[in-house]
């Protein structure tokens, strides 16, 4: 599960909000509590849970919080916790959510009235009633009923037979035993994207392929429709050289699942992650020329023109500022003031819409979406991708580098944003706006700015407060 987004950990949280509607967001949010709950649901000692880390957290003020959690089990512990034999290992995923005290009634009600995927040796549902927080373990969620797909390696066996048209089922057989799942992202009550891979042998040759393919699972049916787009985009990019996106292979609504082929290459965010901890196998060459060929693989994907695309208008930009206003103000109440200044100027400074920066958006390109081979880039994740203004894209990457600078490393340094701004505009055959690309830098960054917490960073608060401070630096230039 290496590509699930974790932060092995974890000291105590610098700062929990204050939340009087949720007595459960003091366990959610502190890592080291939820480690020792999880030691008594388990009945074993809290130091044989090792890699417990917080990989995910969405915080509804006053009305809810959830917060996702791998770990793993020392193996000469008391206990014997597994999953389902075509399930990867290498961690044990869970997520906790609390609720308001009406709120968590109902919710219990539905627990105890639905039938969860059984785990061994562990309750798929657990309820602290004391706190108002229902734990759920994978791959039980409220929300994905697509997961329980996962409880039957068959039922995926007949999947692969029904969308793979290379490996017929008369002349292929697909194995069900040495299939594995492994999680890649998942957002409990969302999504999960999950990497299936198992092997095929030629029924009378016995030669032996492998298949890897990924299932994108969503809580309701907007799949439906990025599977359509997904359609579009790959027809449209397919011949285009440098770049690939993901062939779209079927989409079962009564699941709503969408299965993917998988791309070739390396995730452009571990090409980061090397130079931000100074990783001894970071090639400065080799970042640079990632970089540029991600950019230019954008500026190719900006070319194409999708039919009866969804238009994102004036008032979805406005209440992504106003969403990030509310849920930054909750967080640092000590800075409310500044964020309230740095609202009313993004709303006060959008830009108007000109036809010229109008087209395909990716809608959330940064370096996770991003997968570098020797001979193209693939670009992956369309769910937000919509016509709108295209300096929202490269704004977000470059928002992404700025925001992901750790141990005071700087992915942007030596000039590397100059050069990715200018291959930019070399590929589009555009002229760079640099008033309109800065407030847009800024706008992303704002909403970048609750990240940190999202990520349950150790210091968290202060990261935030770094992001917001170069956001009104960026704004004060305009």
């Amino acid at each position: 599960m290496a590509s699930v987004t974790t932060q092995e950990s974890i000291s105590k949280v610098s700062s929990i909000p204050v939340d009087d509607q949720l007595k459960g967001l003091s366990l959610l949010l502190s890592a080291d509590k939820m480690k020792l709950t999880l030691a008594e649901i388990l009945k074993i000692p809290a130091n044989k849970i090792s890699k417990f880390s917080v990989n995910y957290i969405r915080y509804k003020p006053s009305t809810n919080c959830l917060a996702a959690y791998s770990f793993r089990i020392d193996k000469n512990a008391n206990g014997n916790i597994e999953l389902p034999n075509h399930l990867s290992e290498e961690e044990i995923i869970f997520y906790g959510k609390c609720y308001t005290e009406s709120d968590y009634s109902n919710a219990t009600s539905k627990v105890n009235a639905k039938r969860w995927i059984d785990r061994v040796n562990i309750a798929s549902v657990t309820t602290l009633d004391e706190k108002n927080v229902i734990l759920y373990f994978f791959p039980n969620d409220a929300l994905l009923e697509g997961l329980r797909i996962l409880s039957d390696p068959r039922k995926i066996q007949r999947l692969l037979y029904e969308k793979l048209d290379a490996f017929p089922q008369e002349i292929w057989r697909i194995s069900d035993r040495r299939l594995k799942i492994t999680p890649v992202r998942y957002k409990p009550e969302r999504r999960a994207v999950l990497r299936c891979e198992t092997r095929a042998t030629h029924r009378e040759n016995k030669t032996k392929k492998s298949i890897i393919v990924y299932a994108k699972i969503y809580s309701d049916t907007r799949g439906e429709d990025i599977y359509a787009l997904m359609k579009q985009v790959y027809g449209k990019t397919l011949r285009i050289k440098g770049l690939a996106t993901p062939r779209p292979l079927g989409y079962l609504s009564e699941r709503k699942l969408i299965l993917m082929e998988s791309l070739p290459g390396k995730p452009l965010s571990e090409f980061v992650s090397q130079y931000n901890f100074k990783n001894r196998d970071f090639n400065e060459s080799d970042f640079k020329e990632s970089l540029l060929r991600a950019v230019k693989a954008l500026t190719l994907l900006h070319k194409i023109k999708i039919p009866r695309l969804r238009h994102k208008d004036r008032a979805e930009y406005l209440n992504e500022i106003k969403s990030s206003s509310r849920t930054l103000s909750q967080l640092l109440p000590d800075l409310r003031n500044e964020i309230d200044r740095i609202k009313q100027t993004l709303e006060r400074t959008l830009p108007i819409a000109e036809s010229e920066s109008f087209g395909f958006t990716h809608g959330d390109f940064h370096p996770k979406q991003i997968l570098v081979s020797d001979t193209v880039v693939g670009i992956l994740d369309f769910d937000r991708s919509c016509n709108g203004e295209q300096y929202t894209d490269i704004a977000e990457f470059i928002a992404h580098l700025r925001s992901s600078e750790k141990n005071d490393a700087q992915p942007l340094n030596n000039g590397r944003e100059s050069y990715i701004l200018e291959m930019y505009s070399e590929s589009s055959g555009k002229s760079l706006d640099r008033k309109r690309l800065n407030y847009w830098m800024a706008q992303r960054l704002f909403l970048l700015a609750v990240a940190p917490f999202r990520r349950m960073d150790k210091d968290w608060k202060e990261n935030s407060k770094r992001i917001l401070e170069e956001c009104q630096v960026i704004l004060t230039s305009l």
